[in-house]
């Protein structure tokens, strides 16, 4: 992804941070260690032409994360709209938007924790009954007690994330489970 490169480029003056290791690369954007604070991380993302009309959702969404602090999401510290710009491209003229936020730094899941949520959490199959007699039967080592907590605090919170799955959630030193990439959360409030 090229988001870094396009705010460099677009609005340098804007970039006041010194950045550490690219932490993650997806499709809407870069996150990156952040060298003056080592317990943050920034993601900085963008908005192509056909979803800059989600601009004013995203600014309502991370306004309402920076005051509620929904403790399912990962902490935000601060989020920036950088500016809508155009660039010529293969085919035209390319709209896109910029915006960063700053959030903790988190911790992957473990393997077992992985599986328990993309078997249960995100695919179609129902969840278990007795969670505790399927877990015997699977062998993974977890706390199911805090799996079934944080899936039901994800169902409960007025900010719906809407891309859910497993990447999309890490853990805090104290290992709460916690969402993370919130480009496409939406106000359910």
């Amino acid at each position: 992804m090229l988001v870094r490169k396009l705010c460099q480029q677009y609005c340098p003056e804007r970039l006041i941070w010194k950045l550490g290791e690219c932490r993650g690369d997806g499709s809407d954007g870069q996150v990156f260690d952040l060298m003056d604070d080592p317990t943050r991380v920034i993601k900085f993302s963008m908005l192509y032409r056909e979803r800059l009309s989600e601009l004013e959702n995203i600014n309502e969404v991370f306004k309402c994360l920076i005051v509620t602090q929904p403790h399912v999401y990962a902490r935000i510290y601060e989020y920036q709209y950088l500016g809508t710009y155009a660039r010529q491209w293969s085919n035209g003229l390319q709209e896109f938007a910029l915006y960063y936020y700053i959030m903790d730094k988190l911790l992957d899941l473990t393997r077992d924790e992985r599986e328990v949520f993309d078997h249960f959490a995100f695919c179609e199959e129902s969840v278990p009954e007795d969670w505790v007699a399927w877990q015997k039967g699977t062998g993974l080592e977890f706390d199911i007690d805090r799996v079934k907590s944080f899936l039901q605090a994800i169902n409960d919170c007025p900010i719906k994330h809407n891309d859910l799955h497993d990447e999309n959630i890490m853990k805090n030193r104290i290992g709460e489970f916690k969402l993370i990439d919130m480009d496409r959360c939406t106000l359910t409030i």
